[in-house]
């Protein structure tokens, strides 16, 4: 995160923040907002981009994210982007590097994610 100044981080914050609340809150339900696919793609893909997150990861990671909600699996999907944004200011999520093949057979593998984004790690696994 060096580099990054104090307004995007309060700006990444602020919109994380809001998304948690509709999760959290009656409105989505009691109000019914719809929120067109692509907009909420858009907004994942900001608010990695305001962390350092290169624009590849941006988009796998939006599309992944968005598809949980979509499909209803609420657990996997926009209330993940919060827990993604804090790791990586702090750090325990890295943007740089790539998984290890550790050890592999015929029929598995078993891969080293060497800290990185779930979503590249899968990726990579199933690869």
């Amino acid at each position: 995160m060096a580099g990054l100044s104090s307004r995007t981080k309060s700006f990444c914050s602020r919109l994380v923040g809001q998304i948690r609340n509709l999760h959290t809150s009656r409105i989505c339900f009691d109000e019914h907002k719809c929120v067109a696919v692509e907009e909420v793609e858009s907004f994942v893909e900001r608010c990695m981009r305001a962390v350092g997150t290169p624009s590849q990861h941006c988009r796998a990671l939006a599309q992944v994210l968005v598809a949980g909600d979509v499909r209803g699996h609420f657990s996997h999907g926009l209330n993940r982007l919060e827990m993604y944004v804090h790791d990586i200011e702090i750090g325990t999520t890295v943007l740089d590097g790539k998984p290890e093949v550790v050890k592999e057979t015929s029929a598995t593998a078993l891969v080293k994610g060497n800290n990185l984004l779930d979503q590249l790690l899968e990726t990579f696994a199933m690869t």
